[in-house]
C-alpha cells in the first residue's frame, strides 16, 4: 500500500495492478518494448521504504517507481548480468536507507542510496545456501537471511553464523522472518514455525498441533501490525500470533534411566538402572550405553536432550 492509500498487486507474468480505496483498477504496469516500463512481468518482491519511494523485484533485475508512470532499472553484475543475481527473491530497507536484497541463487546484495552495490554469495557446494528468500535487519542492526538451506545471519564478507535444522530449526526452507517486539525473531518455514532468541540462540518450534494453519508457508506472507501482532500466511489460510500471550512451560521434565548396555546388551541390574548410585566396570567394557526418557505427557515430542560425560566433554552434546 503505497502513501496515497493504493494498493499494489504484484502477479506472475502480468506485471503490476494498481487498486485504489474503493477496489477500482487505477493502472496496470507491464513489460514492453518501451523505455520506462517494467523489467519484467513475473513480480516476486515489493517494498515501500521510508522515503515513499515503491520497489519491485522481478525474475529479471529491480525496479524503482519513478513519477510519470516511469521505472529506473537495476540490473546486477557479479562481473556480468548473471540471471541468479537478477532474479529478486525479497527486499528489506536497511537502517541507513539502502536496501538488502534477496536473490534466488545468487547470494544477496547490498545496495546503497548512491547506487553502489556489493554481492555476497555463500562459498557452499549446497545450492539452497545461496537462494535467499528472506532478509531482516533487526533492532540491533544484525542482518538475517532465510534461505532454502536454514538461516545465516550475516557477519561481515566470508563470515556467519549458521543455523540448520540440527540447530534447532524445524525445517532448512524458510519462508519469512519477523522480529517482534521483544527482540526475538519469528521464522516461518516450509514444516512449522519457530520462535528464535538470538540471545540465547535457541528456538520454540510451533506446528498444525499447536494450532497453525498448516505446517507449511508461503514465502514472505508475513506482517507486524502496529499492536505488535504477528500476521503468517499460508495454503490454509493464516495464523495470528500475540508474542506476549505466548507463555513457555519453564519446568524441564523428569529425566528417568531406563536401559543400561555393555556391547549393545541389556544388563540386568536388581534395583533398575534408575535407583542404581554405582556401576562398578572393567577396562574390558569399552563400550557402553544408556536409554533415559523424559517424563512430559503433555507434548513430549517436543522434549531436548543433551549429554555429557564428565572429564571428557567440556560441553553438552545435543542429542535433539
Amino acid at each position: 500500500i503505497d502513501n496515497r492509500g493504493n494498493t499494489w498487486i504484484g502477479t506472475v507474468e502480468k506485471g503490476i495492478k494498481i487498486l485504489d480505496s474503493h477496489h477500482q483498477l487505477l493502472n496496470h504496469y507491464f513489460p514492453d518494448s518501451k523505455t520506462g516500463r517494467l523489467s519484467s512481468g513475473y513480480v516476486k518482491a515489493m517494498l515501500v521504504d521510508r522515503s515513499d519511494r515503491i520497489w519491485i523485484g522481478t525474475d529479471n533485475g529491480l525496479n524503482r517507481h519513478l513519477e510519470m508512470d516511469r521505472f529506473k532499472k537495476y540490473i546486477f553484475k557479479n562481473p556480468n548480468p548473471d540471471p541468479e543475481l537478477n532474479s529478486i527473491e525479497a527486499l528489506c530497507e536497511a537502517k541507513d536507507g539502502g536496501l538488502l536484497i534477496g536473490t534466488d541463487g545468487g547470494g544477496f546484495i547490498k545496495l546503497g542510496n548512491d547506487g553502489d552495490y556489493r554481492v555476497f554469495r555463500f562459498q557452499s557446494n549446497n545450492e539452497n545456501d545461496n537462494t535467499v528468500l528472506s532478509v531482516l535487519e533487526d533492532s540491533q542492526q544484525r542482518i538475517w537471511l532465510g534461505t532454502k538451506g536454514g538461516l545465516k545471519q550475516f557477519l561481515r564478507a566470508g563470515q556467519y553464523r549458521h543455523y540448520r535444522e540440527k540447530d534447532g530449526l524445524p525445517n532448512d526452507d524458510i519462508k519469512a522472518l519477523i522480529e517482534d517486539r521483544s527482540g526475538k525473531i519469528w521464522i516461518s518455514t516450509n514444516r512449522g514455525l519457530s520462535c528464535f532468541d538470538p540471545e540465547k540462540m535457541s528456538f520454540q518450534n510451533y506446528f498444525l498441533k499447536d494450532g497453525l494453519q498448516g505446517n507449511g508457508f508461503n514465502q514472505n506472507a508475513a506482517l507486524l501490525n502496529g499492536n505488535g501482532q504477528l500476521y503468517f500466511g499460508g495454503p490454509n489460510g493464516f495464523n495470528i500470533i500475540k508474542p506476549d500471550s505466548i507463555g513457555i512451560n519453564p519446568f524441564p521434565p523428569r529425566i528417568v534411566l531406563t536401559s543400561f548396555k555393555k556391547f549393545n546388551r541389556e544388563q540386568r541390574i536388581d534395583r533398575g538402572i534408575n535407583n542404581t548410585d554405582e556401576i562398578i566396570l572393567s577396562h574390558r567394557d569399552r563400550l557402553i550405553s544408556f536409554e533415559f526418557v523424559g517424563l512430559n505427557y503433555s507434548d513430549s515430542n517436543k522434549n531436548r536432550y543433551a549429554w555429557k560425560l564428565e572429564g571428557l566433554n567440556n560441553d553438552w552434546i545435543d542429542l535433539g
